[in-house]
């Protein structure tokens, strides 16, 4: 088979959750030597990784139009401050709107490829011919507004609802957020959404870090932003030190964003 990956959404300078995901799968894939895949790229995160095409890998970069750009920009900053005022007709024309921005993109997949994976969340078109298999992660736009802006809240609304409407697959990662999936999304279906559970490097069981080698700890390895819960984490390990016999060390990592200063 060809089999596409859409990668085209990543930020060559993030190195968060995502990222780490996504390049996981593709170093997964890459031992495949029974298919055939194409990796869709934007140019800038091609060019600063300094990707390479490999025997069944073949990397090919989507480039933006300055008109193009110009558009996307209009549409990721108004679009989802309009979308109030179009009420449940929001997810129609977002389908449309986003077809239509991304249009290029759609011609090229379907040429290039049988079936298309997307592992950061959302779908790039949601009109492709071929099947899709989507990672939809957590809802938690709906359960913690509080965690987000209101146009970070608006577009998670719409590309969430037409991203899980129009992948032929869902991939999620425990029971609970495929629980939560068919909650909020009561047009999916249970068979729709399967579950693939997170996977761990075998190298990286037996980490050891390198200024000390800590016997015993916790680890938690998220970014420091608002909805990872680092406050609550340090909170817990906190009551956890006065009252167990046995003192582990709690060791975090993460880039400075908005909850450093308070962690």
């Amino acid at each position: 088979m060809k089999i596409g990956i859409d990668i085209t959404n990543l930020d060559p300078n993030f190195f968060g959750g995502s990222d780490t995901y996504c390049n996981g799968l593709l170093n997964g894939f890459a031992k495949d030597n029974k298919n055939k895949y194409q990796i869709y790229v934007n140019e800038k995160y091609f060019k600063i990784r300094k990707l390479k095409s490999k025997k069944n890998f073949n990397f090919i970069i989507i480039k933006d139009t300055f008109f193009n750009l110009l558009l996307r920009k209009i549409y990721n900053r108004f679009f989802p401050i309009l979308s109030i005022f179009l009420f449940n007709k929001k997810y129609i024309s977002e389908y449309y709107l986003r077809n239509t921005l991304n249009k290029d993109f759609k011609k090229i997949v379907e040429k290039n490829s049988n079936v298309l994976i997307t592992p950061n969340v959302n779908l790039t078109v949601y009109n492709l011919k071929i099947p899709t298999i989507t990672n939809l992660q957590d809802v938690q736009h709906l359960y913690f507004p509080k965690n987000f802006s209101f146009s970070e809240i608006q577009r998670r609304n719409f590309t969430f609802h037409n991203t899980a409407k129009y992948s032929e697959l869902i991939i999620s990662s425990t029971k609970f957020i495929k629980e939560n999936l068919l909650k909020k999304f009561n047009f999916l279906n249970s068979s729709k959404i399967i579950i693939i559970s997170s996977g761990v490097h075998k190298n990286l069981i037996n980490f050891q870090f390198s200024k000390k080698k800590f016997n015993s700890y916790f680890f938690f390895p998220a970014q420091l932003w608002k909805h990872k819960n680092h406050i609550l984490v340090l909170s817990a390990y906190s009551e956890y030190l006065k009252k167990s016999k046995i003192k582990r060390n709690l060791i975090l990592c993460g880039k400075q964003y908005g909850q450093y200063s308070k962690a």
